[in-house]
């Protein structure tokens, strides 16, 4: 809820302000008797750790301007998962900024307890996606998969630098050990239904066989629509998926 007039606010609801608006804000929360928190959230897949940083500066101020002692602060999502195009530092490198962040910018006694979103950096690597091939063109190297960017391959489409790894699975019998760059595209009508990047897949790969996109957990499923008729789909529990 974007709120216009500190008035119309209801227990529970979400606002967000600028920082002018903030403050107004939280002091009418301090008036009457709740307990204030800020939330904030950096964009997801955050690559800088000083995103946070300066997120945090900028809540102790709000905080420090409404003359009030934050119960709880949000430090949002946007911790970030690897990927082939997209390397990030390590979590615990966030954690010890937004740790130090806080503790500087909060006077004593007054440093809020911390809460957060983890979302992607916790999930992304807990599914992956198993496509089969359904037609492969020999004569262009272009292979033709059962799905695309209107089911679980959607944000490597929209993201490119989040494009997942991938591998080559055949059920049965072995891989020519040369590959090839095949341009691939989903099951849809949809020309735009193809994936941003060349794969890299054996020479022979073709129908029947499979390719297993890792690090989906975060917006594979949610991203999946029913374009088509295509996006069913069935979750199995596995020891261990492609990261």
């Amino acid at each position: 809820l974007v709120a216009a007039d500190p008035c119309d606010l209801n227990v529970g609801d979400i606002v967000t302000a600028a920082p002018d608006e903030a403050v107004a804000l939280l002091d009418r929360v301090a008036a009457a008797g709740a307990q204030p928190v800020i939330t904030f959230h950096p964009g997801s897949q955050c690559a800088d750790p000083v995103a946070f940083v300066r997120h945090i500066e900028a809540a102790a101020r709000i905080a420090s301007r409404a003359g009030i002692v934050l119960k709880t602060l949000n430090v949002g999502g946007g911790f970030p998962a690897r990927y082939p195009r997209a390397t990030a530092p390590e979590l615990e490198v966030y954690f010890a900024a937004i740790e130090a962040a806080v503790r500087s910018s909060f006077p004593a006694g007054a440093v809020p307890a911390l809460e957060c979103e983890p979302g992607r950096g916790l999930v992304a690597t807990s599914t992956s996606l198993l496509v089969k091939a359904k037609l492969r063109r020999a004569a262009t190297a272009e292979v033709f998969l059962n799905d695309g960017i209107y089911g679980g391959l959607m944000e490597g489409h929209q993201a490119p630098n989040l494009a997942p790894s991938y591998r080559a699975i055949r059920p049965a019998g072995e891989f020519a050990a040369n590959s090839t760059a095949f341009v691939a595209f989903g099951p849809t009508c949809d020309p735009l239904d193809r994936l941003p990047h060349l794969l890299e897949l054996p020479a022979d790969f073709g129908e029947g066989d499979y390719i297993e996109f890792g690090s989906l957990g975060a917006y594979g499923d949610a991203t999946t629509t029913r374009f088509n008729g295509y996006g069913d789909c069935e979750t199995i529990a596995v020891a261990d998926a492609l990261i």
